[in-house]
Formats: C-alpha cells, structure tokens, sequence
C-alpha cells in the first residue's frame, strides 16, 4: 500500500496565486477612487463677467480629481478685468505650498472664453492629466457648485503642482493698451470756493472728464471742468457782490481704480474772472480781474448703477494774483493765498 503524501509545492502555488489576486483587486479599487488634488480660489471680477462658481464649474468638467475648497497649502487667486474695447484679461496668481509663486496672463474676446481659459490653467495646475479639449460654451453665473470639506483629508496639490509645472502652458498675451481710452463721462455738481470772497461761494460745476487704461497705479486722467460761483457780502459802509467764473484742467496720473471705485490725484490749474459790483454806497462801482491759480486736487468716483455715477473732489488753488477790494478807504477783503474748494455731483459714464 502507497504511502500518500501531500504535495506542498501545489499548495505554496495557490496560494501565492490568491495572494496575487488580493493584491490586485485593492490596487484596481484604490484606482477606481483617486486621491483628490486640493486647492483654494479667490475670485476678483465683475459680477455679470465672472465668478467663482462658474470657474469652479468648468474645473470640474475637466478633471473629477480636483476639489476647490475654502483653504488648502496651494492657493489660486484669479483677476479678470473688463477693457473698453470689449477685450477680457485675466491672470492666475498660483502660491505654492513651498513658497514658490506664478503668474500666469491672457486675454480673451468674451467673459466665457476667459472663464474656460483660466478653468484650463487652474485644471493643469492641480491636475495635470485633465482634459484639454475644447468644451461647448456654458453660463458665466449660477453655475451649482459645492465646496469640499476641509478637514481629514489628504492633501496631494503639491505632488500634482510639481507635475504641472514641467506640462506646457497656454500661451500668455500681452496685456491691453495703456492709452487705450477707457471711458468718458459728463457730469453735473454742486461747487463751492474759500477765500476767494469775504464769505464762502457756492455754485455749480460742469464737467467732462476722459480717462485711460493705464497700468497699475499709473491711470491718466484729464477733467475740464467749468464753474459758477457767487456771494454776497455786506460790509459798512456798502454791499457787495462777488461772482467768479473760472475753467479748470485738471492732469491725474496716479490713482487707484476698481470696478466701483477710484481715486485719482491731479495737478490743475484755472483761468477765469473774479468781479465785484458795490451797492448801497455813495459810489457805486464794479470791477472785474482776471483769475489765475494753480494747485492740486484729489478726484474720487462711485457706480451707482449702470452708466450713472457719483463723483466728488476737493482741492486748492495759489492764486497767481491777489486782489484787494475796498469801500474807499477801508480794505474789507483781499483774496487769500490758499483758496480751497470742493464739488460733489453726479454724471454719466460712456461707456
């Protein structure tokens, strides 16, 4: 009778072979759920142009491994601007988590096709496997999108930023004109003037101001501005009337402008006619001189709502001459050598 013996070298053979299979069916799960690659966004555009949720929804159409979230190392910060030749620049400021920085610029025909272009670059960034196909138009505003959570998750931005900076990048265009024209508005305002009379002056200003595209705080800016101003002083032993008249060029080089607001800083200067008509004296009289002044003011602009604008400005003005105005023999006003003044109105953008 045969002894039977087990064969051990079958038995080691099958079980390598389920240990084989083991491994690969957790190597095909753990590919079916990638880790995601996380980063942060920070959107600066105009409303009807841009937004977050539009950005993030082309984002996700490209790549399904991305997650955008409120914080992570890697922060995006995207800036899209509208110029008047209906020309969109964007650019992507990228942080890496290592302290390095990028920036990344171009321009684009329409909002849409801004919003695509920089959802690519963003796409690239955090995944560099994501789809570079063209995708079919879709809506600037109101697209859904939900923010991840942040918390217990691994975080693998930095292995997919390294991978994307040795990918091509789109090409960058050069930014718009700086004496590109950028708007135009005419405006109305309530004006008034210290020193030129005994007494302050009210009055009204009208305005054409016509501004450049400029770049960074370099934004030139050129205003002419027409104004009317009276006053009425009674001094013993008379009456008199003051009215000054004046146009004024005002230069502003530097300033500060977003899409609501702007600040300007300007040098400016005036010509015009400062008169004085006496009453109620013995001899009646009226004289009239001209004005020149120099100085500098600060202009400052809000949209309200569509083309409407508000818009302020306060400065001063050195007058060139300094005229004296008496009841003879008594000096009751000479004009002063700082003449502050200021207006605040309203006017219309184009466009």
């Amino acid at each position: 009778m045969h002894e039977i013996t087990p064969d051990w070298n079958a038995g080691m053979r099958w079980t390598w072979c389920a240990v084989l299979l083991l491994l690969a069916a957790r190597a095909a799960a753990q590919g079916a759920t990638p880790v995601p690659a996380r980063g942060s966004l920070r959107v600066e555009a105009p409303e009807h142009c841009a937004t977050r949720a539009a950005i993030v929804a082309r984002v996700s159409e490209r790549s399904q491994r991305i997650e955008i979230v409120e914080q992570a190392p890697l922060a995006l910060r995207a800036v899209v601007q509208v110029s008047t030749k209906r020309l969109v620049s964007a650019e992507l400021h990228v942080a890496w988590p290592d302290g390095r920085a990028a920036l990344r610029s171009l321009n684009a025909p329409s909002c849409a096709e801004a919003v695509d272009a920089l959802a690519l670059l963003i796409a690239l960034t955090l995944d560099p496997g994501a789809s570079t196909t063209a995708l079919a138009p879709g809506p600037i505003a109101d697209a859904p999108v939900a923010d991840a959570p942040v918390a217990d998750a691994p975080v693998a931005a930095a292995p997919a930023a390294e991978a994307a900076s040795e990918t091509p990048e789109p090409e960058a265009t050069t930014t718009s004109d700086p004496f590109a024209l950028s708007y135009v508005s005419v405006g109305l305002a309530a004006f008034g003037v210290l020193g030129a009379a005994p007494r302050a002056m009210p009055g009204v200003a009208a305005s054409v101001l016509v501004a450049f595209e400029g770049h960074g705080l370099w934004t030139p800016l050129f205003q002419v501005r027409v104004t009317h101003a009276w006053v009425t002083a009674t001094e013993a032993p008379g009456t008199a009337d003051f009215q000054l008249d004046s146009a004024h060029l005002s230069a502003c080089v530097v300033g500060l402008r977003g899409a609501a607001l702007a600040a300007y800083a300007c040098v400016t200067g005036a010509v015009g006619r400062l008169s004085a008509s006496g009453s109620n004296t013995y001899e009646p009289n009226t004289h009239a001189r001209l004005w020149l002044s120099a100085g500098a003011e600060l202009l400052l602009s809000a949209r309200l709502f569509g083309p409407l604008e508000l818009h302020a400005g306060t400065g001063i003005a050195l007058p060139l001459r300094r005229d004296r105005f008496a009841f003879a023999p008594r000096v009751f006003h000479r004009v002063a050598a700082v003449v502050p003044y200021g207006q605040l109105g309203l006017s219309v953008r184009f466009p």
